[in-house]
């Protein structure tokens, strides 16, 4: 430092400035340039901490909670919520609780175009002919039934098949 504020205030072009030029003095502005930041702009961030813990409040409240203390208090407040998402999924599964002025199919009614018009479309392209021989469906058939009887062919034999082709 000592060896720094000589060089300005013996150099000719910085003598007249010495006094702002160097770490020192760099330090000193760039503080005060932070501390106005600072000073600035902590009001609104503030309030928008404030505002930001006002509505975590309020979501927790609507969750039934206002700081539940015991475990199982904290259970029952998560077991609400999920019953209640669970309701909310089945209405929409239901069709009940969507906009009807919707203009694009919605839930329920996408997966039902998918499986009414897509879909068998699909299962007829593939020619499980080619794909699967005789032995391999008798093989997957009587490993799924294993020692029991088998009167139909078991749901675990079908899924098995259907992933090869």
């Amino acid at each position: 430092m000592a060896s720094e504020k000589k060089f300005f205030s013996s150099h000719p072009a910085y003598s007249r400035t010495a006094h702002e030029q160097g770490s020192l003095f760099l330090s000193k502005r760039l503080n005060a340039i932070l501390e106005g930041h600072i000073r600035e702009h902590m009001p609104d961030i503030s309030k928008k901490i404030k505002t930001m813990l006002r509505d975590a409040q309020e979501e927790l409240q609507q969750y039934g909670g206002d700081g539940a203390q015991t475990v199982r208090e904290q259970r029952a407040i998560v077991v609400s919520a999920i019953h209640r998402f669970c309701e909310s999924y089945k209405e929409a599964m239901e069709g009940r609780g969507v906009d009807s002025e919707k203009t694009v199919l919605y839930g329920p009614a996408v997966m039902r175009d998918v499986f009414t018009t897509d879909f068998p479309t699909d299962v007829r392209r593939m020619d499980s002919r080619t794909e699967l021989s005789d032995e391999d469906i008798h093989i997957v058939r009587r490993n799924a039934v294993g020692v029991k009887a088998d009167l139909f062919v078991p749901n675990a034999a079908f899924e098995t098949l259907v992933k090869r082709l």
